[in-house]
């Protein structure tokens, strides 16, 4: 079995974030602990935000230039009215705060962003910041696939970052993955924990999640008869794929690391129970409440 391909997730440095979440925002000690670890492994992507509070600051004083930037970027009405301007501040805003030369892929956060931009105007743009060397690559970051075609048919995306875990497997229809194969673009998967929701014990999901017990129940106790823990049956799963390039993990601490590191070294194959699911109340944690 292939080991993953991990690329550093960073929501955690800038706040308490995920379900499981237990220590709460990272140090900035143990996030330079972390970022030598990833290189001692191997682990030479990240994946960040101006969007996150002053992640970019606390990494740019770290010295990441020997890591790929992922850089996912957000647009308000103001931004709109003049995006040519906008979208090129904000890159050199990160290059400053980040302390790089270049962003390795710029991505779109929302696709809906997109709809109020003039197609033209963003080909043009993104050309020309690929040819000034700002950026490499570009992508999109997407929680539903109702509009995959059309972004696609777009022709400006490099690379698509999409969730997938044991529950969201709309990744591997055979409609979306054809799609996205045949335009050559590279996938990055994200959420394969769902948050941390599937790491909980069976008596730690929250009651907004009680509807969907027998899926957590048939998940804990897939876990305890192959005396595993969640991350394991999480990481293992994914495992079994080889679609997507990527994947973005995000930690708390070394600790977390080290383990993730250790089960992806493993080659371990159990047969999964049959819990996944299309409901977006279940699987986009923006519907969640």
């Amino acid at each position: 079995m292939p080991k993953l391909n991990f690329c550093l997730g960073t929501a955690q440095f800038g706040s308490k974030y995920g379900i499981a979440n237990k220590k709460g925002k990272t140090k900035k000690n143990e996030i330079k602990k972390i970022l030598n670890l990833c290189k001692k492994n191997n682990i030479y992507s990240i994946d960040t935000s101006k969007e996150y509070t002053n992640v970019e600051q606390t990494l740019g004083s770290l010295n990441i230039k020997d890591f790929k930037i992922i850089n996912k970027i957000k647009f308000g009405k103001n931004d709109l009215e003049n995006f040519e301007k906008s979208i090129e501040n904000k890159i050199k805003l990160s290059l400053m705060n980040l302390k790089i030369d270049n962003i390795h892929c710029l991505m779109f956060h929302n696709p809906d962003d997109l709809k109020k931009i003039d197609d033209n105007l963003l080909k043009k743009k993104l050309k020309e910041l690929k040819k000034n060397k700002l950026i490499k690559k570009v992508g999109i970051s997407v929680y539903d696939f109702y509009n995959l075609e059309k972004l696609i048919d777009l022709d400006l995306f490099d690379i698509i970052q999409c969730p997938f875990n044991i529950i969201d497997q709309r990744l591997q229809s055979n409609k979306i993955l054809k799609l996205i194969k045949k335009s050559k673009i590279e996938i990055h998967i994200r959420s394969i924990f769902l948050q941390g929701l599937l790491t909980l014990d069976y008596n730690q999901i929250p009651k907004y999640f009680y509807k969907w017990k027998l899926k957590f129940k048939k998940w804990n106790n897939f876990l305890n008869q192959n005396n595993i823990s969640g991350v394991e049956g999480c990481i293992n799963f994914i495992k079994q794929f080889e679609n997507f390039k990527l994947c973005v993990i995000g930690v708390e601490d070394c600790a977390q690391l080290n383990e993730l590191i250790k089960i992806n070294l493993q080659n371990t194959h159990h047969k999964y129970p049959s819990i996944s699911s299309n409901n977006r109340n279940l699987i986009n944690p923006s519907f969640w409440n």
